[in-house]
């Protein structure tokens, strides 16, 4: 069994997804302890680690965790790993259409659109325990431009600016399957999880 380091019902919802197709026997962090600890990392792939040595060593169980978050070149990759509290000198805690805001307007003066380039980034690691000192990682990424304004109201956290070329659509639009097939939190996952299928004390037997 491996810890699932999430207490995010979105987050959760797609990666059951990930760990179920691979037959991983998994539990979410909230079925053993409630108190997520801050994130206090320097980086994605930091807080991600953090995370997940946490949920290791309140468990005693091997875990996996991410962080994730948007970068926009021209803002210096800002809001990076302050995306969901991006808003925070606006609102505390801000909410998803607060950050959206604050980021709509920081980017107001920046009008051509090789300018508002962007990415979706996801650190995932997985540790044996709280004291590995050889994590499994992987990042992944989703590319595409910032919007001048939202685009359906909806949507979770920057979806409904993130524009994806390509597809001439936001994330906010993509169909279900479209959004799970191009997230790049599941590519992250599966890439991570690819190394853990020989293993029998997380993998469920099967009949």
């Amino acid at each position: 069994m491996i810890i699932l380091a999430t207490s995010n019902p979105h987050k959760i919802a797609e990666i059951a997804l990930v760990l179920d197709a691979f037959g991983i026997d998994w539990r979410p962090q909230s079925d053993f302890f409630s108190v997520t600890p801050p994130e206090e990392g320097a980086s994605f792939l930091e807080n991600a680690l953090a995370k997940a040595r946490y949920a290791s060593r309140m468990t005693g169980l091997p875990a996996i965790a991410d962080d994730s978050g948007l970068e926009v070149f021209s803002l210096q990759r800002k809001p990076g790993i302050f995306s969901a509290r991006y808003a925070c000198d606006r609102k505390d805690p801000p909410s998803d259409d607060d950050n959206v805001a604050k980021l709509l307007d920081v980017m107001r003066p920046i009008t051509d659109y090789r300018d508002r380039q962007a990415r979706y980034v996801t650190s995932v690691v997985y540790v044996h325990d709280c004291a590995d000192a050889t994590p499994i990682v992987e990042i992944a990424y989703l590319y595409g431009e910032i919007l001048k304004e939202r685009r359906t109201g909806g949507g979770v956290g920057y979806d409904d600016v993130m524009w994806i070329p390509h597809l001439a659509k936001t994330v906010s639009e993509l169909s279900p399957q479209q959004k799970f097939e191009l997230s790049q939190r599941v590519h992250a996952f599966r890439a991570v999880l690819s190394n853990l299928v020989e293993e029998p004390d997380i993998v469920r037997a099967h009949d």
